[in-house]
């Protein structure tokens, strides 16, 4: 360590800040010389990342992109903000709702530690410091009881979410976990492929390792259909995409043929067709 420690102070007086953090910042953490990062004015790319999606359950890595590097200036004058967000990918709480509000805010994420004493300690928040508050007009809600999941569903105008006196229009669905209510799912009028948000409530993978995506399509339908029905769907088309799914235009002995069909209150196919 003392000979990497001599090595990384020789480069540092000779190479500039960018590429002196860009190329040792992880051999300094190794050599447990990190604190020779504290006055070079640059984070590297390799220590940051930023939403680009909405994360999943274990997906953090596919909805995350790696961050251009940051100057100290950009942090200090607040062009740049960073926060932590260790594990907020799981299903704690309002995690969802946070990342959702991160999306927009276009915040950087800082991967690791800083050592102690780096000049960006002071500017460094943790995604779940603040309070958050999930706000806007409950248009229409349900129960989703899906193969493997279920949710209080919530379809939302204006769907926002306000942290630390910052409030965002949230463009795509989030789940929240209530320790006494379970799921519910908030999505926002007008979201596209909204069944996506399943995967926020359940990895659909089972104890050996195996992903089932027949059963997920199967529960996103049904949810893109429910939020479908509580958006207004007219019952012509619901009906109309409940035959195309049923494939009836496949069935000769159905051609040329017309019915009247009844559906009771209750949901029973009434007799007679």
């Amino acid at each position: 360590k003392q000979i990497w420690r001599a090595f990384m102070v020789e480069k540092k007086a000779k190479m500039t800040a960018l590429d002196f953090a860009r190329t040792y910042w992880n051999v300094a953490a190794n050599a447990a010389c990190l604190d020779l990062m504290n006055d070079v004015p640059v984070l590297p790319g390799t220590v940051l990342y930023h939403p680009v999606e909405m994360p999943i359950l274990t997906d953090e890595e596919d909805c995350m992109r790696r961050a251009d590097p940051v100057s100290r200036v950009d942090v200090e004058t607040g062009e740049v903000q960073l926060f932590t967000c260790a594990g907020a990918c799981g299903d704690a709480g309002d995690d969802f709702a946070r990342l959702a509000w991160a999306l927009e805010e276009g915040v950087i994420f800082l991967r690791g530690v800083l050592p102690q004493g780096h000049w960006a300690e002071p500017y460094l928040r943790d995604l779940r410091s603040n309070e958050v508050e999930i706000d806007g007009q409950v248009l229409a809600e349900n129960r989703f009881n899906g193969n493997w999941c279920g949710a209080n569903v919530k379809l939302v105008d204006m769907l926002k979410v306000t942290l630390g006196g910052i409030t965002h229009t949230i463009k795509e669905p989030f789940a929240v976990d209530h320790p006494v209510f379970g799921h519910t799912i908030h999505v926002p009028k007008d979201a596209r492929a909204p069944g996506r948000v399943l995967r926020q409530i359940s990895t659909y993978i089972d104890h050996g390792d195996v992903f089932h995506e027949t059963e997920y399509e199967t529960d996103a339908q049904d949810l893109e259909d429910m939020i479908a029905i509580l958006s207004g769907e007219p019952a012509n088309l619901t009906l109309r995409k409940c035959l195309d799914s049923g494939g009836v235009c496949s069935k000769s002995n159905l051609w040329d043929k017309s019915f009247k069909v009844t559906i009771a209150r209750t949901g029973v196919l009434v007799s007679g067709i």
